[in-house]
């Protein structure tokens, strides 16, 4: 009877074991399954914490983007109206370079004409004196002098708008010729021609002042020009390549 108890006490301690066997095999297995849910869960909070940290990242970089923005296009503005500011001096400074250089040209022209009709004078001194030489003079020799200082006046008239001082000596030098042929013999016309004379020597010698004061004003507006072309290629930096300027040599 004794063994009978200790087969069931035995019977029942071997049930028990095995079923606390059976509990242990299963919290060994949902230990097992929670340590991979753990690990699961440390991953998808390190990857939450990775796209926190680039979402960080990105709104820190937008906000200084639109800080930075406005202020570039701010100064690409200024930039702008600073190069279109110099280029427009760079065409009103051509456009006086060009006016300057139409005014000299215009006297060039006008003393090259007074140089072809002064010559022109000139060889009809020469003929009238050869013609005085072999004594050729026509019956009314007053009328021919009378042509002759017409012809000296109106060289005068052209010559007090342009002609160097050369020219003027040489014409001085071709009148006391005639004077001393003897086509004008009144004392009173060889002073008043000679006073003429000296006055067309004070306006050759304004004019010529003026034309160089032309010259002065062309050399600055190319200077100023230049000035400005640098300044327009400095305000460009190295990525733009502004439109040189026609700088028109002087005269």
């Amino acid at each position: 009877m004794i063994f009978d108890e200790l087969d069931n006490t035995y019977a029942k301690c071997f049930t028990d074991n095995q079923s606390l066997y059976a509990m242990n095999k299963r919290n060994i297995a949902k230990n097992k399954c929670l340590q991979i849910q753990k690990k699961n869960l440390l991953i998808h909070d390190e990857s939450l914490i990775a796209d926190c940290i680039a979402k960080d990242v990105c709104s820190i970089v937008l906000a200084s983007e639109k800080e930075v923005l406005p202020r570039s296009n701010c100064q690409c503005e200024e930039l702008q109206s600073t190069c279109n500011r110099e280029h427009s001096r760079v065409l009103e400074l051509e456009a006086k370079i060009t006016k300057k250089q139409q005014m000299l040209a215009k006297s060039e022209n006008q003393n090259s004409l007074i140089q072809k009709q002064f010559v022109d004078l000139q060889v009809k001194f020469q003929n009238y004196k050869e013609c005085l030489r072999n004594q050729k003079v026509c019956e009314q020799p007053n009328a021919a002098a009378s042509n002759v200082i017409f012809e000296i006046n109106k060289l005068k008239a052209h010559l007090r708008r342009k002609m160097t001082l050369s020219d003027t000596y040489m014409l001085r030098k071709d009148i006391l010729g005639l004077l001393n042929v003897g086509s004008i013999e009144s004392s009173f016309e060889t002073k008043a021609l000679e006073t003429e004379i000296a006055q067309l020597k004070e306006g050759l010698t304004s004019l010529k002042i003026q034309n160089d004061g032309y010259k002065i004003d062309t050399q600055k507006a190319e200077i100023a020009t230049l000035k400005a072309e640098a300044v327009d290629k400095k305000n460009s930096g190295p990525t733009g390549t502004p439109t040189k300027p026609k700088v028109l040599a002087s005269g």
